[in-house]
């Protein structure tokens, strides 16, 4: 990673830090990227709030075709299963979305462990959108994922 584009950033700073790392067994010393406190009050162009207002629509748009499908958990159970095979991707992950559709029909031990780690992941998305249907975001509901 280069640092210096870091040490230029206008929302932060570079401190140093140091310490021990226990896994590998040795000292480090490197940098860590502090970011600046957010502002007290923002500012928004006439452009930004358009954007909004624009988005805003679009999401009310969407959440009333929603209401008119005859089951709108079919299209979040595909939604879930898109973002789990791609943010398990982005960690190393890697699996046919075919083979994570399967896996809701199979049995847990003839799937891969790649696979698997995708149902995880599937698993803490729907017990989150349960949780948050009559409950809100909180700290107990993050632990429990």
């Amino acid at each position: 990673m280069d640092i210096s584009r870091l040490a230029e950033s206008p929302v932060g700073s570079l401190i140093p830090i140091s310490g021990f790392d226990p896994r590998n067994q040795r000292a480090y010393n490197t940098h860590a990227f502090l970011p600046a406190p957010p502002p007290k009050e923002v500012v928004l162009s006439a452009r930004t709030y358009m954007a909004v207002t624009r988005a805003t629509s679009m999401v009310a748009r969407a959440d009333q075709a929603v209401t008119q499908l005859p089951n709108p958990d079919l299209l979040a159970r595909l939604a879930i299963r898109r973002e789990a095979l791609s943010t398990s991707a982005i960690e190393g992950t890697y699996a046919a979305m075919e083979d994570v559709l399967k896996a809701d029909f199979e049995d847990a031990s003839t799937i891969s462990p790649e696979v698997a780690e995708i149902q995880n992941y599937v698993t803490a998305a729907e017990t989150a959108t349960e949780w948050i249907k009559d409950r809100p975001i909180t700290v107990a509901l993050l632990e429990h994922l």
